[in-house]
């Protein structure tokens, strides 16, 4: 079973304590926060991103992309709903994708497939 995300939730970068900054304009809301769709979420800026290395590579600056994750059947706005199962990439300023390392609904009023 999977959660829809929403903008109560969480999704990390690859580098901890690394965190995309969510924003929803969905109406659908679960417990007051609006789910996210990959509009919502490819762009989003991630903060706090702390890349190892010596020196270490610059930090993730937003997702580049949603490669898995969307529901099959919960739509707002027309849209896909993404889910807690949420794979994708983030990007830093010299265009290196990392992968997306967690994804927290949120919430567990709604599930979804």
């Amino acid at each position: 079973m999977a959660y829809p995300l929403t903008t109560g939730g969480a999704v990390g970068c690859a580098h901890p304590p690394g965190a995309v900054k969510l924003a929803g304009t969905a109406k659908l809301k679960v417990k007051g926060n609006p789910v996210l769709r990959r509009g919502d979420l490819v762009d989003a800026m991630v903060q706090s991103c702390a890349p190892p290395g010596s020196p270490p590579p610059p930090p993730c600056t937003k997702v580049a992309a949603v490669t898995a994750g969307e529901a099959l059947k919960l739509r707002a706005g027309g849209a896909p709903v993404l889910l807690d199962t949420l794979a994708g990439t983030s990007v830093n300023a010299n265009a290196v994708t990392f992968p997306l390392s967690s994804a927290q609904a949120g919430q567990t009023r709604l599930s979804a497939v």
